[in-house]
């Protein structure tokens, strides 16, 4: 009765600061004025402590919520700003925030990254800022402003994740979580291909896209996280159990990554994985048996076919790759966007909403009626905010290189943050491989996790080192 009881309690206090919150969300959009009335409500609640003392439920909700879009959801409502995920964001940080005020603490963790994300804050905020002088009416509202709006939640998201944890075993379990979610979108992966191949009987090279809007979505998804698991399951941890479950993700992620048939993704989380094996201490044995099953892989009959796929006529009458040619108008179109501003850029997500005459026929044909997508994360940013944007961008991605490297290089052998960081720090450059081709650094589901896995490592190693929390 007493078990009872408590989970009624949970899920009345999960109502209420859920109700709150989504109240917020449409707010701030239609009726500003009762904002205040409603923080002024959440703010007595959470100072009372009758709503969710334990807030690291609520990262975990938040880190469930990820990998899922809600876009029935926000048709059906028709309020684009109150989705499940805004709604427990809005929560979460309301809940740090406040307890850091109750409790008479500084809200801001110093890290390594704190003051390149600063800048990265400051630079897209100008941009989002400029295109709105750019791009007018339903295309900035509902296209260029919410992508902004997602980006910059996770920029501002990484500082309250590291003020919301609060001890090793937190962050250890925020990263187990994580790594959850990853086996459960790799099992979605590989259950729809097996549907799709059940359907084809084999015929046509069939690509799995699980949880995401497209096969290769979803392998850049993979690419970003399956290398912490495989970090991890390198690492030679004591316990059994995690040695396991890690090594299961491992496996189940790189099987996903194969079947979407990506080739920048089997590139890049190959790569990726080889550099985790040379910096890890492995059996002779064991890596020959990981080369023998890259070796029966390369000769897959589907993965040949796909790298030897079909020809169209290009742009200048050379026989090319469809997806190749996609991109070469894409990335023409960019180089002429960034010659006529190579310093600031055009704004935020402007690139295919700006109209380049000469490309446009030809995007048309290769792109279909979606628009041109830049096909490239460096030009992206080129074009939204020119080499000054792509500086602090790369400067920022440099400084979460060195500080997961740093880390590995600080904890022991066997030890879990050895591990994680490895594997992180293996995805960072994977993620800088996948954009090569792909445009990949915005969405939710992309990158929500890289910055919540950067505040769990760096506050994990800081507790591990006797650190106290703040």
């Amino acid at each position: 009765m007493k078990r009872l009881h408590h989970v009624a309690s949970k899920a009345t206090q999960v109502i209420v600061i859920g109700s709150l919150s989504a109240m917020f969300g449409v707010a701030v959009a239609y009726q500003p004025i009762s904002v205040i009335f409603i923080l002024a409500l959440l703010v007595a609640l959470i100072y009372t402590q009758v709503v969710l003392v334990d807030y690291q439920k609520v990262l975990g909700a938040i880190i469930l919520v990820i990998p899922f879009n809600f876009e029935s959801l926000i048709a059906a409502i028709n309020t684009p700003f109150v989705n499940p995920f805004n709604i427990l964001w809005i929560s979460y940080i309301g809940i740090v925030a406040l307890r850091s005020v109750h409790r008479n603490e500084p809200i801001l963790v110093r890290s390594p990254l704190n003051t390149s994300i600063f800048f990265l804050m400051l630079i897209f905020a100008l941009s989002m800022v400029q295109a709105k002088w750019i791009v007018h009416g339903y295309h900035f509202k509902d296209h260029i402003f919410m992508t902004w709006q997602q980006w910059f939640q996770w920029l501002l998201f990484y500082f309250f994740c590291l003020k919301g944890i609060r001890s090793e075993k937190e962050a250890r379990q925020v990263i187990t979580w994580v790594m959850l979610m990853i086996l459960f979108a790799g099992m979605q992966n590989i259950r729809d291909y097996i549907g799709m191949i059940g359907r084809s009987s084999g015929a046509t090279l069939e690509r799995a896209s699980g949880l995401f809007s497209n096969a290769n979505y979803s392998a850049s998804f993979f690419c970003y996280y399956v290398p912490v698991a495989v970090g991890l399951a390198l690492a030679n941890l004591k316990e059994f159990r995690s040695r396991l479950f890690f090594s299961a993700v491992a496996g189940v992620g790189l099987i996903a990554v194969v079947v979407t048939y990506s080739r920048g993704g089997m590139a890049a989380v190959g790569l990726a994985s080889m550099l985790i094996a040379a910096f890890s201490k492995l059996n002779p044995r064991l890596i020959l048996v990981l080369l023998v099953v890259v070796g029966l892989g390369a000769t897959n009959e589907n993965i040949s076919k796909r790298f030897g796929q079909s020809s169209v006529e290009g742009t200048y009458g050379k026989t090319v790759d469809p997806s190749i040619h996609a991109r070469v108008v894409a990335w023409s179109k960019a180089f002429d966007l960034i010659k006529e501003r190579p310093f600031i850029g055009h704004g935020f997500f402007t690139f295919r909403y700006i109209k380049v005459e000469k490309w446009e026929d030809e995007a048309a044909k290769a792109h279909g009626s979606g628009g041109m997508a830049v096909h490239n994360g460096f030009l992206n940013v080129l074009v939204n905010s020119g080499f000054i944007g792509l500086a602090i961008f790369m400067w920022f991605m440099g400084a979460a290189l060195k500080m997961c490297w740093d880390i590995f290089r600080d904890s022991p052998h066997g030890s879990f943050w050895r591990g994680a960081a490895l594997g992180l720090f293996a995805g960072l450059l994977a993620l800088l491989l996948v954009n090569m081709t792909g445009t990949r650094l915005y969405d939710r589901q992309m990158v929500g996790y890289m910055w919540i896995l950067l505040g769990a490592l760096y506050q994990g190693h800081y507790f591990s080192k006797g650190g106290k929390a703040t």
